[in-house]
């Protein structure tokens, strides 16, 4: 169903997205590249240029929010649940406020591919342990990893995380409707892959901020604000 769809089966006027000029807007929008068989380091082919168009047709026709360019994910979800967008786009962390917020019956979905039987994708959160070198108690410090990463089975329970492990299976709440959204998401993190990982990230991850918010702002057209930061990622040292 189109974005345009959704809003006139809906009473609420939009979709929502969010763009900020953050790692949000990155988040947000690089599974959308990648479906479009873009990668970080090849981040203008021409079905990454078509996802960013889509999106800007979207907010052309008035039919996201005009604070997407400034909103946040967290702002976007509240949107939702007031009952004042149509559908947002966020993620499991978000199940348990939409239950307890959203006077309404909703349900989750996997992010749209461009064809049928084009690839998949999502973002992954990507938190990472890591030791420095420089540290003097390497032995504890490594005591200290094992101990969080044993913790990931709780992750969901906790704080709505879903870990990337495969092997920890996350048992039935007992809630029918946040049990069906949880496996849509589990669904969804089969395709999820990682923002980078580069050493050099944010500033990967600013060309690509600026390409989104210069073509959402009627600066460039999608084609040559991608291209800028393709330039621009390829000129980052230690690619």
């Amino acid at each position: 169903m189109s974005a345009s769809k959704v809003a006139d089966f809906c009473s609420a006027p939009w979709p929502v997205f969010t763009q900020p000029l953050t790692e949000e807007g990155t988040f947000q929008f690089l599974p959308w590249a990648q479906m479009g068989g873009a990668t970080y380091d090849n981040i203008n082919t021409e079905g990454a240029v078509e996802a960013l168009a889509t999106w800007k047709e979207i907010m052309d026709e008035k039919l996201a929010s005009p604070d997407t360019l400034t909103n946040s994910q967290w702002n976007a979800t509240a949107t939702f649940n007031a009952g004042n967008a149509a559908m947002a786009i966020s993620g499991p962390w978000e199940i348990d406020r939409m239950l307890a917020d959203a006077d309404f019956d909703w349900g989750v979905a996997l992010l749209p591919v461009p064809e049928e039987g084009a690839e998949r994708s999502s973002a992954m959160g990507d938190y990472n342990w890591a030791i420095f070198s420089s540290t003097k108690h390497p032995e504890e410090a490594f005591e200290v990893l094992e101990y969080f990463v044993s913790q990931d089975d709780t992750m969901f329970e906790n704080y709505g995380q879903i870990p990337a492990r495969s092997d920890i299976a996350i048992p039935p709440t007992g809630n029918a409707l946040k049990d069906a959204a949880l496996a849509t998401f589990v669904e969804q993190l089969k395709y999820a892959q990682p923002r980078g990982p580069h050493p050099q990230w944010p500033k990967i991850s600013k060309a690509i901020q600026d390409a989104i918010q210069a073509t959402l702002t009627g600066q460039m057209d999608p084609q040559a604000a991608l291209d800028q930061a393709a330039e621009k990622i390829s000129s980052v040292p230690d690619r």
